[in-house]
């Protein structure tokens, strides 16, 4: 009977072992699911930055051959302006020139303004694509740890 009970003891430690070791790979697994989100998660932001870089890179395209545009209009206006016979069309072109300018100004600014947003998202990228490629490497690595630890423990 002695014998029975030694066994049986012995039983429940095995028991316990293999309960021990399920609950670390669940814990193991559900890391590794959280961290594939993660991924997932800094890829999707990866994807947006490089949408919007790419929408602020054409709307910078149009917005310079608009300002090219509105530049051959003045110079054009400027010509003309050395034509002209009377004062009032003197000052109509003299505010097309004016107005032209102004709308160029502001055109530049916004120019401006995209460039540093897209400096400033072209950082963000860079900087989430190294975190991704990190956090990547390490998602591997505890996969292939988990992997053999489970191999090893069914085996």
């Amino acid at each position: 009977m002695k014998e029975e009970i030694k066994k049986l003891k012995d039983l429940q430690a095995v028991d316990l072992e293999i309960v021990e070791i399920e609950r670390e790979l669940a814990v193991g697994t559900a890391d590794l699911d959280n961290r594939k989100e993660a991924i997932e998660k800094l890829k999707a932001d990866i994807a947006d930055h490089a949408e919007r870089l790419e929408k602020g890179e054409n709307r910078r395209k149009e917005l310079e051959g608009e300002v090219e545009e509105e530049q051959l209009m003045v110079k054009e206006r400027q010509n003309k302006l050395m034509k002209v016979q009377t004062n009032r069309e003197y000052q109509s072109i003299l505010k097309e020139i004016e107005d032209a300018k102004n709308s160029n100004r502001q055109r530049e600014d916004e120019l401006v303004r995209l460039m540093e947003q897209a400096e400033s998202l072209q950082a963000k990228k860079d900087e989430q694509t190294a975190i991704c490629k990190e956090e990547e490497g390490q998602y591997k690595e505890e996969a292939a740890r988990l992997e053999g630890e489970a191999v090893t423990l069914t085996a």
